[in-house]
């Protein structure tokens, strides 16, 4: 197509998303529908021409997880977490990758009020060998120790002294790595001297209840509080096959399988989808409707665009 380089990438960009436009409708009418794209643009952004996203696999992944039924589901769950662990007093400590969309709608809400720590496969007890499981390991001296410097890298840097409470959050089918990092972190506690009572809050489905009541009695802890999301949900599919961990804070880090990795702290991620989920998330929470007409712009939608501001 012969087009003016300024409008060629704003046309660019609709047949890019969206293939069903006719190409004859969108040359006898480019004109209009530049200054419709420049115009809508300026209502959210001070860019001067929209492109399509730079990396189109992490834009499909990130809009793919979080339908508008999987991202209300998680706001559920935030707000019974705030019931039980209000900021500046409580701070959420998300264990692992799993809960990360629960912590940035938490961090969101209100900055620094909760942490990460990665813990990949960790399954350690310091009573195992009471425990009769072969499956449950116990930490040495010196593991412990590097185990603590290691939560303190975290722990130490955001617990201030209007910090009361700590309350662990993941997702669980059996509760094992959940209440090995809860003995270790209530160890941690009483070896740091630290003033601050422990709760844990386990996230699951109804048929995994009895499961992790069972575990948490095989470990010797209090039952943690529970709360269930259905099963057979996009949701509940996206915890199961662990794809919240491409969108984490942190890659991988399986410390106590690597014994070398005790003074080192995990890789941050900086993944194409992690920079897009914490884009996209914070508007969808921030900005709903802000989103709304950019999410319609890129794909092209201008029949949608009319429907919208009538």
């Amino acid at each position: 197509m012969n087009l003016p380089e300024q409008n060629g990438r704003v046309l660019y960009f609709i047949l890019y998303f969206s293939k069903e436009i006719d190409e004859k409708i969108i040359m006898k009418n480019y004109k209009l529908i530049f200054y419709i794209l420049i115009t809508i643009s300026s209502l959210y952004s001070n860019a001067d021409v929209i492109h399509p996203p730079e990396n189109l696999r992490a834009y499909q992944y990130v809009r793919g997880l979080f339908s508008d039924t999987t991202f209300n589901q998680i706001q559920d769950i935030t707000r019974l977490v705030l019931n039980q662990c209000s900021p500046p007093e409580c701070i959420v400590v998300g264990i692992g990758r799993s809960p990360t969309p629960i912590i940035s709608s938490l961090e969101i809400l209100n900055p620094n009020s909760t942490l990460e720590i990665p813990l990949t496969n960790f399954r350690y007890s310091p009573n195992a060998d009471k425990m009769n499981d072969t499956r449950v390991g116990k930490l040495t001296p010196q593991e412990e120790e590097g185990l603590f410097q290691y939560f303190d890298d975290f722990l130490k840097r955001r617990i201030s002294t209007k910090t009361k409470t700590i309350m662990l959050i993941d997702y669980t089918i059996s509760g094992s790595s959940f209440f090995s990092a809860q003995l270790y972190l209530d160890k941690y506690i009483k070896n740091r001297d630290l003033k601050l009572e422990m709760k844990t809050t386990a996230i699951t489905v109804r048929y995994k209840v009895g499961i992790i009541e069972k575990i948490a009695k095989h470990f010797s802890v209090k039952k943690p509080t529970i709360i269930t999301i259905p099963d057979r949900t996009p949701l509940f599919s996206a915890f199961e096959n662990q794809y919240f961990d491409d969108i984490a804070t942190y890659d991988q880090f399986p410390i106590m399988d690597k014994k070398e990795l005790f003074g080192t702290l995990p890789t941050v991620n900086e993944s194409a989808k992690r920079q897009e989920y914490l884009d996209y998330y914070k508007k969808k929470m921030l900005h709903p409707n802000e989103l709304k007409i950019e999410e319609c712009v890129k794909k092209g939608s201008l029949l949608y665009l009319g429907h919208y501001f009538d």
